[in-house]
């Protein structure tokens, strides 16, 4: 039976986020990086954000149909950054966060027992952040990750 109340689900590196398409989200975040923690998307991670092959993929990982939220963002953790323990605000039912650019970085969640993700880049996870603890280990350099909502279609 499918669970989407919960979990984390490694999705390694999608076959369609090819070298050339993850250097255009690589570019594309530099361009939005500024001063803060977070950037606004560019056309690249836009077009991510409502790819059917994404949607494809989550859905897949969840056993249950999601529907792209149509929001996505940059997120940038200084070197040393710990993002401790938490769970998600906002209305995303399911966040897929992909490391655009950085050293590994591991993701940890309770789901409910502790799961660890490790992510190279172009790797991808899904996690239902909003009930789900998780944490990002700490990197000894910057990391750059997108993130991108989905939605439950049963609502």
């Amino acid at each position: 039976m499918s669970d989407l109340t919960h979990g984390i689900r490694p999705l390694g590196r999608l076959e369609f986020v090819t070298d050339a398409f993850l250097d255009l989200l690589r570019r594309e975040a530099r361009a939005s990086a500024g001063d803060g923690r977070v950037g606004a998307p560019g056309k690249a991670l836009k077009t991510l954000a409502v790819s059917r092959k994404l949607r494809d993929a989550v859905s897949g990982a969840f056993g249950v149909e999601l529907v792209p939220s149509r929001e996505a963002l940059y997120q940038y953790d200084e070197p040393g950054a710990h993002v401790e323990e938490h769970l998600d605000g906002g209305e995303w039912d399911v966040v897929v966060h992909l490391l655009v650019e950085g050293p590994t970085s591991v993701v940890v969640a309770r789901d409910p027992a502790v799961t660890r993700v490790e992510l190279r880049t172009g790797d991808a996870v899904a996690l239902r952040g909003r009930t789900t603890p998780h944490a990002w280990e700490p990197v000894g350099e910057r990391r750059t990750l997108l993130a991108i909502g989905f939605a439950d279609s049963l609502g």
